[in-house]
C-alpha cells in the first residue's frame, strides 16, 4: 500500500550558526520504529557504524554520544527531502521515491547563516541521491573530480567557497555500484583481504574524508 513519509528529524536539528561542516542525506526509511537510535541514520550498521569503525577513538554508540561528537566538531546534519511517497513502507531505495518535497530552501538558509565551508553528501548522483538533488535544487554547475569524489561551490553562491565531498552511500543498496567503481577496483586486492571488502572500502574512504576526527578539539 502506498505511504507518505514525513521527515522526523529535520526541524528538530536545525543548522547552527557556529556550524562549519554539514552532512546532507536524502530521507530516512518509512519504518523508523525499527531504528536503534532515534536520529538520522538510526538503523543498525549504517553511517554511524562506518564512522565508529573508521575512528574507534570517537563516540558514535548512542544518540547522546553522536550529538556530543557532532557538536564538538561543529558538524550539522540534515536531509534534502522533507517528504516523499513510496509504493509501500518497505521501500528504501532513493530511486523509488516519488512526489518529493525538497528541503532546499532551509538548507540554503542554514548555509548562508552559518560558517559552513565543507558539505558531505551521503549519496551520489543517481536518481534522487543527496548530491544530485542538492545541485539541482540550488542550481549549481559543478565539476566532480573523479579521483577525490569532490567538487567546489564557487564563492558567488554563498559568499564563500565551499568544499563538497560526495561519499559512497552507507546503505547496502549502494554496494553493487561500489563493486564496479574505479576507486574500489583499483585496490581490490587490498580490500579482498577483509571479511567484508566493500564495507572496508567505505571505512577507509570515510577515514580519509573525515580525517579531522583524528584531531582533538
Amino acid at each position: 500500500m502506498p505511504v507518505t513519509t514525513f521527515h522526523n528529524y529535520i526541524d528538530n536539528y536545525p543548522i547552527g550558526q557556529n556550524s562549519t561542516r554539514l552532512i546532507v542525506g536524502t530521507i530516512h526509511p518509512h519504518l523508523i520504529g525499527n531504528f536503534n537510535i532515534d536520529f538520522f541514520y538510526g538503523n543498525i550498521g549504517s553511517f554511524w557504524d562506518i564512522l565508529a569503525n573508521a575512528f574507534p577513538q570517537r563516540q558514535f554508540g548512542n544518540l547522546e554520544e553522536i550529538i556530543a561528537t557532532l557538536d564538538s566538531y561543529n558538524i550539522a546534519i540534515t536531509d534534502i527531502i522533507r517528504q516523499c511517497d513510496r509504493e509501500n513502507e518497505n521501500i528504501t531505495a532513493d530511486s523509488e521515491l516519488c512526489n518529493i518535497v525538497h528541503n532546499g530552501e532551509q538548507i540554503q538558509a542554514g548555509i548562508q547563516n552559518s560558517q559552513i565551508d565543507t558539505i558531505y553528501f551521503t549519496s551520489r548522483f543517481g536518481a534522487n541521491n543527496a548530491a544530485r538533488l542538492f545541485v539541482d535544487t540550488v542550481n549549481i554547475h559543478y565539476h566532480l573530480d573523479q579521483l577525490t569524489s569532490e567538487f567546489t561551490i564557487p564563492q558567488n553562491y554563498f559568499g564563500r567557497q565551499i568544499r563538497c565531498v560526495v561519499l559512497y552511500s552507507p546503505s547496502n543498496n549502494a554496494n553493487r555500484g561500489i563493486a564496479r567503481a574505479a576507486p574500489y577496483l583499483n585496490n581490490i586486492g587490498h580490500y579482498q583481504q577483509f571479511e567484508h571488502p566493500i564495507k572496508q572500502f567505505k571505512i577507509e574512504f570515510y577515514r580519509d574524508k573525515f580525517n579531522f576526527f583524528n584531531n582533538d578539539n
